[in-house]
């Protein structure tokens, strides 16, 4: 039996994370919103002796935070939060709301996770707590059959990711009453329930799994600055514009207003050099500036009018890249896809509409699969 467990606690901005923390330390260890706005903005480590165990826990900034903190700070807030317990991990506990299961924003964050703690994450070292329990119960009560939580977990098919999520961490998932003194035995009974869960944990997380997903992380970094470096990019290709429209009405110098306009060409080169092939997006932006550049370095004073017209053209081109339709049908069938089973488990809870809920739910999963079989 271990002696001390260490876990820290992950999950989306107003989930209930520190209210989880004060439960499972059976104190007001970590100060709570009573929004969904971010108390957490560094990580803490609080400790407490309970049934029998020292309980370590380190509670972290919420992800996809209210607040618009950066993905990088963030990132760099769950590895202050890991170097708290140098020996490691027994679990990542992923807190979600129920309130909120069914959000669309839940597979998101656990895409996110998987990014920072890599693949196996959940399999090995995840526990779920599950908060708002009242909640819960108030649903079942209405049931015309009423089941456990642990049941419901089981049959839970509904939103797909989450079914998923409960069936690959083997069902470590436990229902907790963080709020209000009725429901002090209830909170007594999640405390020693999780406690035995960790039990059986085998080994720890290590900083030498944290380690591993280096790469997976810095990759996530990149691809959370494209919509900043897109609109970067848009000011700067319009300041070229403008430059030349300068340059057609100017009665200055030309070849004074074209080192001006050489210069912002070269700007634009530097601030994407290196990062649109990361990146994927603008493909061959860096080649076609370049293109840019050589042609007003060998404008001559006859054509230069043309060839200025010609230059605004090419660059108006570059601030509006055809549309990848490929793309697009993606999104919008991945949206249609939740909308209908979203719609479909609504439809579920009402007798009445249940069998076209079915249909709704249907649906959807036709159009992942749809997508799935394109996409190989």
């Amino acid at each position: 039996m271990k002696e001390t467990l260490n876990i820290v606690l992950l999950g989306k901005t107003g989930n209930g994370k520190s209210s989880t923390g004060n439960t499972l330390l059976n104190r007001k260890a970590f100060q709570v919103s009573c929004d969904k706005t971010s108390c957490t903005t560094l990580p803490l480590l609080e400790v407490s002796d309970i049934m029998g165990v020292r309980l370590k826990v380190v509670d972290t900034p919420g992800l996809m935070d209210t607040s618009g903190t950066r993905n990088e700070d963030t990132i760099l807030n769950v590895c202050c939060g890991m170097s708290l317990c140098p020996d490691g991990f027994d679990a990542l506990v992923l807190v979600l709301d129920y309130n909120n299961i069914f959000s669309t924003e839940e597979p998101e964050t656990i895409r996110i996770l998987r990014t920072f703690f890599g693949e196996s994450f959940v399999r090995d070292y995840c526990v779920v707590v599950v908060t708002h329990g009242d909640n819960f119960d108030l649903d079942r009560s209405e049931d015309e059959k009423p089941i456990s939580f642990k049941e419901w977990c089981l049959e839970l098919k509904h939103p797909v990711g989450i079914a998923q999520l409960f069936k690959e961490c083997q069902y470590k998932v436990v229902l907790f009453y963080n709020k209000g003194p009725v429901y002090a035995s209830q909170r007594e009974a999640a405390v020693k329930e999780f406690i035995n869960l960790l039990q059986k944990i085998k080994g720890r997380y290590t900083n030498e799994h944290f380690n591993s997903c280096v790469a997976q992380r810095e990759k996530f970094i990149q691809e959370s600055r494209t919509p900043e470096l897109r609109s970067n990019i848009q000011e700067l290709l319009s300041l070229l514009v403008c430059d030349i429209d300068e340059i057609l009405n100017s009665r200055h110098s030309e070849r004074v207003e074209l080192t001006k306009l050489k210069r912002h060409v070269n700007e634009l080169i530097m601030r994407v050099d290196g990062q649109t092939e990361s990146l994927g997006f603008m493909d061959n932006l860096k080649s076609k500036l370049f293109l840019v550049r050589h042609r007003i370095e060998n404008i001559d004073s006859q054509g230069m009018k043309k060839e200025l017209e010609s230059l605004k053209q090419e660059i108006q081109k570059l601030k509006n890249p055809s549309v990848d339709w490929t793309k697009l049908w993606y999104k919008i069938a991945s949206v249609m896809s939740t909308i209908f089973k979203a719609a479909g488990i609504l439809m579920q809870t009402n007798s009445k509409w249940s069998e076209l809920g079915k249909v709704f739910c249907s649906a959807g999963e036709l159009m992942d699969s749809t997508q799935k079989e394109i996409s190989s």
